[in-house]
């Protein structure tokens, strides 16, 4: 997996995704290499790949949460809202509280019009994990989506989010974030 992180640094994504793919397969289905290997072809647009791990994953570990996510990601992606929440039922079943599900979620209701169930399921996960910006932050823009901009401006400033919170989420959200699970440059 090491080589593939060079040859990232290097630009060269052909080479990376070999790498990516060889530690994949060498590794345990439950196993980082394997999460890498799909966020990989995920930013580099070869969902089709993506959903052969996935499915792959979920077929062989039923209770391995991360494959069933990534199925609801690309469901997400491909603006197959309905699908994305039934995958995510799934999810919820076992772990009610898992937070990249949860956080996935509030996503799809938003991308749905559904405002206010996704802000009672980022103000669930902000009571659950208080410490965690990227929730505020989250809630924050749910909240001046809903037109309800003193909840909204709350998050940031009056003690939920303060700037350099704000700055950090930001941060490690965008693409070029070395904080991203794969940096890919199209």
């Amino acid at each position: 997996m090491a080589m593939g992180d060079l040859y990232l640094l290097q630009k060269d994504q052909k080479q990376a995704g070999e790498e990516f793919k060889k530690a994949a397969e060498l590794a345990p289905v439950r196993s980082i290499e394997r999460l890498k290997y799909a966020a990989f072809t995920s930013a580099t647009g070869d969902t089709g790949e993506t959903r052969r791990i996935s499915t792959e994953m979920t077929r062989q570990a039923p209770d391995y949460l991360p494959g069933w996510t990534l199925l609801a990601e690309l469901a997400f992606k491909d603006k197959k809202y309905d699908e994305a929440l039934s995958l995510l039922e799934n999810v919820f079943s076992r772990d009610p509280e898992y937070i990249d599900g949860r956080r996935l979620e509030s996503d799809v209701l938003l991308a749905k019009g559904d405002t206010k169930k996704a802000i009672e399921v980022l103000e669930r996960l902000d009571q659950t994990y208080p410490d965690v910006p990227l929730i505020k932050y989250q809630l924050a823009r749910a909240y001046l989506k809903n037109n309800n901009i003193e909840s909204g401006k709350g998050g940031v400033g009056s003690g939920h989010l303060n700037q350099s919170e704000l700055c950090r989420c930001r941060f490690c959200c965008s693409p070029r974030s070395i904080f991203a699970p794969v940096m890919v440059r199209r």
